[in-house]
C-alpha cells in the first residue's frame, strides 16, 4: 500500500514537471514577417513599443538585423497577412501557437488606398475647375504635404516641355498613396491633363511623381522622365477610378515601396508602353497592382524586389515585355496590407522575356485565388520551383505555345490547376506539403508532360487518351480514382513512354 502511495505520489510530480516545463516553453515574441512558406514563417527580430500618449511616441519596430523562423500550428491561417507586417507571435515548442498583428505608425508597405476624394490637398499651382495650359515652365515645392502641382474638379491642364520638382516629406504616407498628398502632379475628381516632355524629380517620402484619383480622371504622358528618391514615392500611380496612358517615358525609383508602376484601387488603370522603368528599393517591384495595368514593349528592371506584385482583385497584362526582378520572388500574388477584398487576380503575358534572380519560385501565390496566362514568353530562373501556392489559397496556370521547368508545391487547404495547350512542355513534378492539398493537370494532343519524380495529382485530363504525352522517366503519377475527371480513366493502371506509370491511389 505504502509503494503505490509512493508510486502515486511520484507520478503526481513527473506530470507537475511536464506542465510547468510546457508552460515555460511558451513565450510571446515580436517581429516583422520576412517570409511565410508553407507551414514555416521567418521574422525580423526585434523590439516594439506601442503607443504612449503621455511621451508623444508612435508604434514602432526597431529590427536588429537577425531573423528566426519557426514552424505554423495546424490552426494558424496566415491568409491576409503580408510581408513586412509587425506581428506578436505566440510560441510553445518552437511553433507558433497565436498570431497577434500591430499597428506601426512608420510601415512603408505599400497599402491600398481608403474610400474616398481628396478634400484638401494643397499645391504650389492649382487648377480648379479651370482649362490652363503651360510651356517650358519650372514648379517646385519644398514644403510638407504641399503638392507642385494639383488639377481638380474637372479641371484642364496641358503641360509641355515642363520641370516638376518636389523636396519635403509627407506627414501620412497612408493619406500620399491613397489621395496623392505630397505628389509633384495629382490630377483628382474627373479632371484631365496632358504631360509632353516633362521632367518630374522627387527626393521627399511618399512623394509620388504623376497620380490620377477619381472617376473620370485622366493623365495622358509623353516623352517623359521621373526620378524618385523617396520611399513610398512611385512613379505613375491611379486610383479610385483615375487613369493613366503613358509612353516613350523613363522611370526611376530608389526608396522602398515605390514601384515605378502602381495602381492602387480595382478600379484604377494605368497603361503604359514603350517605357523603360527602374526600381532599387525593397518592396519596389516594377509593377504593383490592386486594379489594372496594361503594359506593352515595356523593359525594366527591380533590383531589390519581384517583378510584379499583385494585390487581391489585382491584373496585369504584359505583351512583348523585358523585365527583370530579383528579391524573393519573381512574381507575387498576396493581399496587401490584410487587404481581403474578394475579386479575381489575374496575370496575362504573351511574347515577353522574364527573369528572376530570385532563390524562391517564379510564381509565388498567399491567401487569394489567382490565375496566370503565358503564351510564347520565355522564363529565366533557376528552374527549382515553378510556383508555390500558400495554404488556403489556389492557382490556375495556363500555357499556350509555352516551356515549363520546375516544380509546383502547394500547401495545407490549398489548390492548383496546370493547362497545358497549343505545343507546350511542361518538365517538373508536384509536391505537397499536406495530403488536404490537391493537384491538377490538363493536356491537350500536342501538349507533352516529362516527369522528374513520383508524384500526386487529384485529377488529370488528357485529351490524349493513350497518354503518350507524358513522358515518366520510369516514375510513377498516382491518381484519384474517385474523382469524376478521372473516369475516362476507370480506375486503370496506364504504362507511360519511359517505363513508368498512371497508376490509382491505394
Amino acid at each position: 500500500m505504502k509503494m503505490r502511495k509512493k508510486a502515486m505520489i511520484v507520478m503526481s510530480l513527473l506530470t507537475l514537471l511536464l506542465v510547468l516545463s510546457a508552460c515555460g516553453s511558451r513565450e510571446e515574441i515580436y517581429g516583422r514577417i520576412a517570409k511565410i512558406s508553407g507551414d514555416r514563417i521567418i521574422v525580423d527580430n526585434g523590439t516594439y513599443n506601442s503607443v504612449d500618449g503621455n511621451k508623444g511616441c508612435d508604434p514602432a519596430f526597431h529590427s536588429d538585423g537577425s531573423q528566426s523562423s519557426y514552424s505554423l500550428g495546424e490552426e494558424i491561417d496566415t491568409v491576409g497577412l503580408p510581408e513586412d507586417t509587425v506581428v506578436k507571435l505566440t510560441i510553445s515548442n518552437h511553433k507558433v501557437t497565436a498570431i497577434e498583428t500591430l499597428e506601426t505608425e512608420d510601415s512603408s508597405a505599400m497599402s491600398v488606398p481608403p474610400e474616398g476624394q481628396p478634400s484638401s490637398l494643397a499645391a504650389v499651382y492649382v487648377i480648379d475647375g479651370q482649362k490652363k495650359t503651360s510651356s517650358n515652365e519650372t514648379y517646385g515645392s519644398n514644403q510638407s504635404n504641399i503638392d507642385t502641382i494639383l488639377v481638380k474638379n474637372k479641371g484642364t491642364f496641358h503641360m509641355r516641355g515642363g520641370t516638376l520638382t518636389k523636396t519635403g516629406d509627407t506627414t501620412s504616407e497612408e493619406k500620399s498613396e491613397g489621395y496623392g498628398l505630397n505628389a509633384l502632379f495629382t490630377a483628382s475628381g474627373g479632371s484631365s491633363a496632358t504631360l509632353d516632355s516633362t521632367q518630374f524629380t522627387s527626393s521627399g517620402n511618399g512623394a509620388n511623381a504623376v497620380f490620377a484619383i477619381g472617376k473620370n480622371t485622366k493623365i495622358d504622358a509623353d516623352a517623359f522622365d521621373i526620378y524618385t528618391s523617396g520611399i513610398s514615392s512611385s512613379g505613375l500611380e491611379a486610383t479610385q477610378g483615375g487613369s493613366i496612358y503613358a509612353s516613350e517615358g523613363m522611370i526611376t525609383t530608389k526608396g522602398s515601396s515605390s514601384a515605378p508602376l502602381a495602381v492602387g484601387s480595382e478600379n484604377g488603370t494605368l497603361q503604359v508602353s514603350n517605357t523603360e522603368i527602374r526600381s532599387s528599393g525593397r518592396r519596389s517591384p516594377c509593377i504593383f497592382s490592386s486594379g489594372t495595368v496594361t503594359a506593352t514593349s515595356l523593359t525594366g528592371t527591380a533590383s531589390n524586389s519581384p517583378i510584379a506584385m499583385l494585390d487581391n482583385g489585382g491584373k496585369v497584362a504584359l505583351d512583348n515585355c523585358l523585365l527583370l526582378g530579383a528579391g524573393d520572388y519573381g512574381f507575387l500574388m498576396q493581399p496587401q496590407s490584410g487587404n481581403i477584398k474578394s475579386g479575381k487576380t489575374l496575370l496575362k503575358i504573351k511574347n515577353s522575356k522574364l527573369t528572376s534572380t530570385a532563390k524562391g519560385p517564379m510564381f509565388y501565390i498567399s491567401g487569394l485565388n489567382g490565375t496566370a496566362i503565358l503564351e510564347s514568353t520565355s522564363l529565366y530562373y533557376d528552374n527549382t520551383v515553378l510556383a508555390e501556392v500558400n495554404r488556403n489559397s489556389s492557382f490556375t496556370l495556363k500555357a499556350a505555345s509555352q516551356d515549363l521547368k520546375g516544380t509546383i508545391k502547394y500547401a495545407r487547404g490549398s489548390s492548383v490547376l496546370l493547362k497545358l495547350t497549343k505545343g507546350s512542355t511542361f518538365k517538373g513534378t508536384f509536391r505537397a506539403s499536406s495530403h488536404s492539398g490537391s493537384a491538377s493537370i490538363t493536356l491537350d494532343p500536342s501538349s507533352v508532360w516529362t516527369v522528374t519524380s513520383d508524384c500526386h495529382v487529384h485529377s488529370i485530363t488528357n485529351r490524349d487518351t493513350s497518354c503518350r504525352n507524358i513522358k515518366s522517366n520510369g516514375h510513377t503519377v498516382y491518381y484519384n480514382a474517385s474523382h469524376p475527371s478521372n473516369s475516362w480513366l476507370r480506375g486503370k493502371t496506364i504504362s507511360l513512354p519511359g517505363g513508368g506509370t498512371l497508376t490509382p491511389e491505394q
